[in-house]
């Protein structure tokens, strides 16, 4: 039921009364509030301040239950729309992964194919460098002898020279297998990319037992699991694991 003044075109009655404070609305005032009770009650005298206090708490704990609603209402369609959009993409994505990961088994199957030649090769070619060498100096010291001909010098000069070409033919040879397309921005080869397991939990678990991380985690995840203990044995001493206390955070409810 209207008053019918949407039918004349004027606005309907109390269409400019101000809308309801939200939860966001309330905060600074709750707040402030809460900043004079610290203030000026430092602590509670008698029942009228303690059932003050228990109004005002009740308001805070309201509050707190509103600002988690309206923030859960307000990011549902976020969220919805985020998960819609994760979901379009991610078979996309698990399908490009598994290519790709077939075509680095591939390329990396060539590489070090590659690399084993490249290995064979550099090490052939540093052998004859080697054996270029030895003769180069056997045929030094044959033109040093006595007697030694002006061929001999000539020999030992084109073996020096030899030799020299020898070595740096070998310091020439490519060390680092890699793969170039014309189109590709640069050139692919192989990198190392450590990683490491455990094979033995124990010996893991010794040797790490005072690293600062692992410490954090380990006493992170005993405090979760010795707090659910102490709620289902209601904090009784005789549950207490071995260096755990239970203690009541008793509050106000």
């Amino acid at each position: 039921m209207t008053d019918g003044l949407e039918e004349i075109g004027l606005p309907p009655l109390g269409h400019n009364k101000p809308p309801e404070p939200t939860a966001l609305d309330r905060v600074t005032e709750l707040v402030a509030n809460c900043n004079r009770w610290l203030a000026e009650r430092p602590i509670i005298v008698d029942a009228e301040q303690a059932g003050a206090a228990q109004r005002f708490t009740l308001q805070l704990r309201t509050l707190r239950d509103d600002l988690g609603n309206d923030l859960r209402r307000e990011r549902r369609p976020h969220d919805d729309a985020v998960e819609a959009i994760k979901n379009r993409y991610r078979d996309p994505q698990e399908l490009v992964a598994l290519a790709l990961d077939a075509m680095e088994k591939k390329n990396r199957d060539w590489l070090k194919r590659e690399q084993d030649r490249l290995d064979a090769e550099r090490i052939e070619r540093e052998r004859l460098a080697d054996a270029a060498i030895v003769e180069a100096a056997e045929a030094a010291r044959a033109a040093d002898k006595p007697g030694a001909t002006v061929d001999d010098m000539l020999a030992a000069a084109r073996k020096e020279e030899a030799a020299a070409a020898a070595v740096e033919h070998a310091q020439r040879t490519p060390t680092r297998a890699r793969t170039r397309d014309d189109y590709a921005p640069r050139a692919m080869s192989l990198h190392s990319n450590w990683k490491a397991r455990v094979v033995d939990e124990p010996q893991a678990l010794k040797h790490y037992a005072k690293h600062p991380a692992i410490r954090t985690a380990a006493l992170a995840a005993i405090v979760k699991v010795a707090t659910k203990l102490s709620q289902l044995s209601k904090g009784s001493p005789a549950a207490q694991p071995p260096g755990v206390e239970f203690w009541n955070d008793e509050r106000a409810r």
